[in-house]
């Protein structure tokens, strides 16, 4: 894969770190677009659209770097000053063209800051479309309303604009169930990968999307899990350098911020990585359900996301860090942008039963239940087999 110089805020002690994977998914999920952009892409990379989106995607950090509030208007003039999108021609055609150009940027924003995958169909007129949140599954994101935006001014600020889909962060309390997960605890034995595979036959779905990470599909009983940990990195606490551009937290950016905690964004990315090491990382028994090969299927290993391989491995590389892996958290404080989600997630697998003896022999949640009901079982097969040894017995004594 070429390079290009996307930047990489300095993540302190962590090894493994590579943008890699982050570059394999823009030009991916681009890709995935196919010709529509034909008659906007310079003449220069025709043949390497690789190229165009990794330095479109670098000139996008940049531009959002300089102005926070940035526009597709603006976005769009700055690519075209960087001779990265063939200019509007004159006469009947250039709407049609600022428009191609105003939905490249949409598209591109969506991908690097892994908000929604767009829709593989050129735009009709100023309406924008995006992928269901995940394709293949009847389930949506707790708090996206809508897979259209009208872009009725390209001025406008692309945080306000994109909140036409709705809420594009995955903090929303989606059944106001505050008020019991400020209470909630959540026990790392309890709630982790070979439970919810080996014993209860839940299905885990790695996906792109940010705000469907700690979803669940009762339909297909799936959980959805973000895949991305070196963009959580990148975006979070642990990265030391402020002054890089962090295109998740511009694109989630409320326009009036008085009284917010402009903290909430990157803790939010701590909070991700936690999770994804408390669901494989943390119990010895859930790392062999992870598989890179799987996750990242059809990648090569460079491309793979390191950092995920490590979290999921059982190893927690953030050093001096106020989220550290511990056996028993407090959701409202261990995890306070994500304590909804996961208290509804643990109320699904509290309440889940093992369908079959096998799984009822892995499900050790309930250690004296556990003892209790295979005591019962162990002396009622005993039982039985004495009855029928007592039963042979008195036959064969009987044709004595």
């Amino acid at each position: 894969m070429s390079s290009a110089p996307i930047s990489t805020p300095g993540i302190a002690h962590v090894s493994g770190l590579s943008v890699r994977c982050y570059m394999r998914h823009i030009t991916t999920s681009l890709d995935k677009l196919g010709e529509i952009f034909d008659t906007i892409c310079p003449d220069i990379y025709k043949t390497k659209r690789e190229s165009w989106h990794l330095a479109s995607a670098a000139a996008l950090q940049q531009h959002i770097s300089a102005h926070p509030h940035f526009s597709l208007e603006a976005t769009a003039a700055h690519l075209v000053a960087r001779e990265l999108l063939e200019p509007s021609p004159a006469g009947v055609d250039a709407g049609a063209a600022t428009r191609l150009h105003h939905f490249y940027v949409f598209c591109l924003i969506g991908i690097s800051a892994h908000l929604f995958q767009p829709s593989a169909k050129a735009p009709v007129q100023t309406m924008f479309t995006i992928e269901d949140c995940i394709p293949g599954s009847i389930h949506r994101c707790w708090s996206i309303l809508s897979n259209k935006v009208l872009v009725r001014d390209p001025r406008t600020p692309v945080a306000r604009l994109i909140r036409g889909f709705g809420e594009l962060s995955p903090v929303v309390d989606g059944d106001q169930r505050s008020y019991r997960a400020n209470t909630a605890t959540l026990r790392a034995d309890r709630f982790n990968a070979r439970l919810f595979c080996s014993v209860l036959k839940m299905n885990i779905a790695w996906t792109d999307i940010l705000n469907a990470h700690l979803d669940y599909d009762p339909e297909t009983n799936t959980i959805f899990l973000f895949r991305h940990a070196t963009f959580c990195a990148m975006n979070s606490t642990f990265a030391r350098d402020d002054q890089n551009a962090r295109i998740w937290e511009s694109c989630v950016e409320l326009e009036d911020s008085e009284g917010s905690d402009s903290n909430h964004p990157k803790d939010l990315m701590c909070e991700i990585l936690l999770s994804l090491y408390l669901i494989f990382g943390q119990a010895v028994q859930a790392r062999q359900h992870f598989s890179a090969k799987k996750v990242f299927e059809g990648w090569s290993h460079a491309d793979q996301d390191q950092l995920l391989v490590t979290l999921c491995g059982g190893n927690w590389p953030f050093e001096n860090s106020t989220y550290e892996p511990k056996p028993v958290y407090y959701l409202a404080r261990d995890f306070p942008m994500m304590q909804a989600k996961l208290d509804f997630l643990n109320e699904v697998v509290v309440h889940k039963e093992p369908k079959s003896l096998l799984q009822l022999w892995r499900d050790k949640r309930n250690t004296a239940q556990w003892y209790t009901f295979w005591a019962v079982i162990l002396y009622g097969t005993l039982g039985i087999l004495i009855g029928v040894a007592q039963f042979i017995t008195s036959l064969l004594a009987l044709f004595k």
